[in-house]
């Protein structure tokens, strides 16, 4: 009671406490622990250098999505190419016969990439 009594302005007669002596916000704020300016470096250079080890790390782990997207994608290209080849296709030599054709048929119609069309021409060539 002690410590409060000397921040009391007074004691009223019901024995409830005024109001403290204002402090300022700053004197209020307690400082526990001070540290030097080399232990601040220290902490500094160590945080700089985890920052360093996970930014390589993360680096890494991106580089390897997209090896494994690029992956994908070259899967992906590779099996439409495969499905053109296993495909029986036709050679439209008249194209105003498309336009005979029902809606359905038409929107079956698939041109091929140059690749596919090449190797199949050369076939029906040696055919």
């Amino acid at each position: 009671m002690s410590d409060n009594a000397e921040f009391l302005i007074g004691m009223p007669k019901s024995g409830m406490n005024w109001k403290k002596k204002s402090t300022r916000a700053s004197s209020r704020i307690k400082k526990y622990h001070v540290v030097s300016w080399e232990e601040k470096e220290k902490r500094r250079k160590q945080k700089k250098e985890l920052q360093e080890y996970l930014k390589g790390i993360k680096d890494e782990q991106e580089q390897e999505r997209q090896k494994e997207i690029q992956r994908i994608k070259d899967k992906k290209k590779r099996d439409e190419l495969n499905k053109y080849k296993t495909a029986d296709l036709q050679l439209i030599n008249d194209a105003k016969k498309i336009k005979k054709w029902t809606k359905k048929a038409r929107k079956s119609l698939v041109k091929l990439p140059a690749e596919i069309f090449e190797t199949f021409l050369k076939k029906r060539k040696n055919d």
